[in-house]
C-alpha cells in the first residue's frame, strides 16, 4: 500500500505541475471552448486582475511539493499542527467547568 500512495501522490503532483506550467508556457494544444457572455466576462476579469497567475503559481508549488516532498513531514504536521507534544488544557482556578451561561 505504501507504493500505491507514492505513485498516486507523484501522478497528482505532476499533473498539477504540468497544467500549472501550461497556463504560462502554452505547450499543450488545447482548443479554446466557447463560453456564454457572462462566463466570458468572469474569465476575463480573473485574467486581467492577475488572480489566475497567483492560483497557477500556487498550483505549481503544491504539485512540486506533493510529488517530491517527504510523506512523513506531512503526516507529522497533520498529527500535531502546533508542533511538539500535546498537553491537556488545565481548568482556571475559581471557575466552574462546563458551558458558559450568559445572564
Amino acid at each position: 500500500m505504501k507504493w500505491v500512495a507514492l505513485v498516486a501522490r507523484v501522478i497528482v503532483g505532476l499533473s498539477f505541475v504540468v497544467f500549472g506550467l501550461e497556463y504560462f508556457l502554452h505547450f499543450l494544444s488545447v482548443p479554446t471552448p466557447e463560453f456564454p457572455p457572462l462566463a466570458m466576462g468572469y474569465i476575463t476579469a480573473l485574467g486581467e486582475s492577475k488572480y489566475m497567475h497567483v492560483v497557477k503559481v500556487l498550483e505549481i508549488v503544491r504539485g512540486a511539493t506533493g510529488a517530491l516532498g517527504p510523506d512523513e513531514a506531512a503526516r507529522a504536521g497533520a498529527r500535531h499542527p502546533g508542533g511538539g507534544e500535546h498537553r491537556p488544557v488545565r481548568p482556571v482556578p475559581g471557575r466552574q467547568a462546563g458551558p458558559r451561561r450568559h445572564p
